[in-house]
């Protein structure tokens, strides 16, 4: 029974652990009049540099799938491959439906931690979709795209849109002095309390 009450006290004492959601990528709805190609043979991606850990729980991107079939989409987080995505760290898929106007879509639930550093992010369409990527974001990334598996420098067009959610844990709030203290004295009279009950109990008995 006193271990119980140690580990309540303990448990009290430490805090709740909780985490802040934040946007560690945002470059708004591109407006540019060019519509480059998002198909299984062209697709783009951005760079993006983070300075502390994170937990990556959403991954969007600004897509249609106009021209195209009902598909899969598979949104990753490549390492930095230099001037290009280099391997891929994590990836999900989701569904994209036909005439799917352009939107924001993208994979929500994840949980990937990202130490910190710069990656990359790419949604990789499958052969049945058959849409656009606008360029021209309000603040875009730095943008290569992808032809026939082989990343090229994109020295045309860029600036496609992207949004990262992520969370950064924090640290246990500390107890004040006071709160410490009653708790202590808490866990020491239930404690005494236990003891003095167990010890009428055995003379009860004895007698």
């Amino acid at each position: 029974m006193n271990t119980v009450l140690a580990v309540l006290a303990v448990g009290l004492l430490a805090g709740p652990m909780s985490a802040h959601a934040v946007v560690i990528v945002d470059t708004g709805t591109p407006t540019g009049i060019d519509e480059y190609r998002f198909a299984e043979s062209q697709y783009f991606g951005g760079e993006f540099t983070i300075a502390s850990r994170y937990s990556i729980n959403s991954l969007e991107g600004y897509v249609s799938n106009d021209l195209g079939a009902a598909g899969n989409v598979y949104a990753g987080i490549y390492s930095d491959g230099g001037n290009s995505p280099g391997a891929l760290l994590f990836a999900s898929s989701f569904a994209l439906t036909r005439f799917a106007h352009e939107n924001w879509y993208g994979a929500f639930g994840l949980s990937w931690a990202l130490d910190p550093g710069t990656y990359w992010v790419a949604f990789v369409p499958d052969s049945n979709i058959e849409g656009v990527q606008r360029g021209d974001a309000p603040f875009p990334l730095f943008s290569d795209f992808n032809f026939e598996g082989d990343w090229q420098s994109n020295s045309c067009c860029g600036g496609q849109g992207w949004r990262i959610n992520a969370s950064l844990p924090s640290i246990p709030k500390p107890v004040s002095e006071p709160t410490t203290l009653a708790l202590f004295g808490l866990g020491l009279g239930l404690g005494l309390g236990l003891a003095g009950i167990g010890a009428v109990r055995r003379r009860k008995v004895t007698a």
